[in-house]
């Protein structure tokens, strides 16, 4: 019997009477509306959680909710997520599985010990007779004077390739450095109540971003980069928590991200110069019932 067989026969024997409703997803196909309902792309979203002594349970699967004949397509993926304690240290394992693909898992295991402040990380995929390991990464927390520094050694088998992350954390202040064979960066944040400024430098460029909340519905983030690239991010706050996020790039592109409530809709529009070249719109409603 094939691997994730296996797990979807699992996964409906817990979910058969713990599951909770499902959410109805829409958007537009490809981002562009023709005027026909084959432009529509419904997903459905059901998730459910349950509990079997000391571990705690969740899954869920996504599935095209348009009709067609071909069966094998409507359902897209599945997952499921199972988390517990022992001698101290929390366990997750987490496995997702693509439908038009039954031969494959994937997986995500991380084991984490709070007293210690220690993390562990592991990706893979399986198959019936293989495990393969694709990377694996560790962190530890140190607590020093206030601030806090934490270092990530990650190997990464399928690229060959070796990098570590060194976070440091002071009260309104960040520094991250990123290191590899390949590629070195530092990103520096600093956090004031009214603006923010981030710096992000690596041997192919620099950019620095600055957000200035103006007053309580405006809020302003200009960026610009050392081959003198300049974006604008304007984000204002309307009624009832929605919002309006507009993103300008000079000579490149519009984006315009509304969200209010269940409710998200994208525009993005193509710019050469002045002149607009193309144009993707996206709606999304999740729908509870």
């Amino acid at each position: 019997m094939k691997l994730s067989a296996i797990i979807i026969r699992i996964f409906f024997l817990i979910g058969a009477t713990t599951a909770s409703g499902p959410h109805l997803s829409i958007s537009i196909r490809d981002g562009s509306f023709r005027g026909g309902l084959d432009d529509f792309d419904p997903t459905f979203h059901w998730t459910g959680a349950s509990r079997i002594k000391d571990v705690d349970l969740s899954y869920g699967i996504i599935s095209a909710a348009r009709l067609t004949a071909n069966f094998t397509s409507i359902p897209r993926n599945i997952w499921a997520k199972a988390s517990t304690s022992i001698s101290g240290w929390g366990l997750t394992a987490k496995a997702y599985i693509d439908c038009q693909n039954y031969n494959n898992a994937d997986f995500e295991i991380i084991a984490g010990n709070k007293n210690n402040k220690l993390r562990m990380k592991m990706l893979a995929d399986a198959a019936v007779k293989n495990f393969h390991v694709r990377s694996m990464e560790v962190t530890k927390r140190l607590d020093l004077l206030g601030a806090r520094l934490s270092l990530t050694p990650k190997i990464d088998l399928d690229r060959n390739d070796r990098s570590a992350i060194i976070k440091y954390s002071n009260g309104d202040s960040d520094i991250k450095i990123s290191a590899s064979a390949n590629v070195q960066e530092v990103e520096i944040s600093h956090h004031t109540a009214f603006s923010d400024v981030k710096l992000v430098a690596s041997v192919n460029g620099q950019e620095m971003t600055v957000s200035k909340q103006i007053d309580d519905k405006n809020r302003v983030a200009p960026t610009i980069n050392s081959n003198g690239d300049v974006s604008v991010e304007w984000e204002r706050s309307l009624e009832d928590g929605s919002s309006l996020t507009t993103t300008f790039r000079p000579n490149d592109s519009v984006d315009i991200e509304w969200k209010d409530d269940a409710w998200t809709g994208n525009v993005n529009m193509a710019l050469d110069g002045n002149r607009i070249t193309g144009t993707n719109i996206s709606v999304k409603r999740n729908i509870s019932f």
